[in-house]
């Protein structure tokens, strides 16, 4: 009697297991080693990780929270941080050249 079996696909090229809750420890665990291997290829000894976010409000818009937080709506210490990070200059018109 022959049995024929389905020849099983290796777990790291089966999307539907590497996309699963079960496989997310190597999904993170590939987020470390993949830069580290090309850091090491590239001779990558330091670097540098920056971390936040680059969403300033405008300033027109920081200026309207700090009134609204003022008037007793929003928290008037985040108001007042927006309206310092804002931007305080609006770009300038183009002169033409003479």
């Amino acid at each position: 009697m022959t049995e024929r079996r389905r020849q099983q696909a290796k777990a790291y090229s089966n999307p539907s297991f590497l996309n699963s809750k079960d496989a997310r420890v190597l999904r993170i665990l590939s987020e470390y080693l993949e830069p580290k291997s090309r850091f090491e290829r590239l001779r990558v000894d330091d670097t540098i990780v920056f971390m936040g976010s680059a969403r300033v409000k405008s300033r027109e818009q920081a200026e309207e929270a700090l009134r609204k937080a003022e008037g007793g709506d929003g928290d008037l210490e985040s108001a007042r941080a927006a309206l310092k990070m804002s931007a305080t200059t609006k770009p300038r018109a183009s002169s033409p050249s003479a």
